[in-house]
């Protein structure tokens, strides 16, 4: 089924909740304005029960907004391959630019090695917190990530070596792909936008 097709269900958590959606159609819509704890926004999916009885679709697509996510460009020292080795290089690259304790987010990355890599990171309490309510709600999870990176995931070709300018409703990003894959990126938050970022 295409990620586009109008009766796909569509979760959005941004800075002011959560809003779940069949094509324009909302179905729910949580307001957690002023939350600055991941863990409080992930409470708010607990007891949730949506009916999508209408909906064809049984696959939930999940985009989460700045400030929920993080976005980071990791340069690991020339010759580390493994999995472990540049999974911790990513944690040391996320602690120093946030502060953040690495535990306490799960980091997504094109592990694969051989030069810098973009990479992702998301709450862990609140992608448990998402997993766990997709699970009762009988749904499968097709996609869980943040706003930029679905915006690039919805160009049909990024086989060859271009820069991209990607804008969601809050944040712009730049992006570099290279045979296929995400060199360097950068994300900034609109100037307009709130630059209170809540903390995990």
């Amino acid at each position: 089924m295409s990620r586009s097709r109008a009766d796909a269900l569509h979760l959005t958590i941004n800075a002011t909740g959560w809003r779940l959606a069949v094509g324009a159609a909302e179905l729910e819509h949580v307001d957690a304005t002023g939350l600055t704890d991941a863990q409080a926004l992930a409470r708010s999916f607990d007891g949730a029960k949506v009916d999508t009885a209408g909906s064809i679709s049984r696959t939930l697509w999940v985009t989460v907004d700045d400030p929920w996510a993080r976005s980071f460009t990791v340069a690991p020292p020339q010759g580390l391959r493994s999995f472990d080795e540049l999974k911790a290089c990513a944690q040391a690259r996320l602690k120093q630019l946030y502060g953040d304790d690495a535990a306490a987010w799960s980091i997504r990355a094109d592990w694969r090695g051989g030069g810098p890599f973009a990479a992702t990171a998301l709450p862990t309490v609140l992608e448990r917190a998402v997993r766990s309510w997709c699970q009762r709600q009988g749904w499968v999870l097709g996609a869980l990530r943040p706003s930029w990176v679905a915006a690039l995931s919805g160009q049909h070709s990024v086989t060859s070596d271009r820069w991209w300018v990607l804008g969601t409703r809050d944040q712009a990003a730049t992006v570099r792909t290279e045979r296929g894959r995400i060199r360097r990126e950068h994300v900034a938050r609109h100037l307009l936008a709130d630059h209170t970022r809540p903390r995990a």
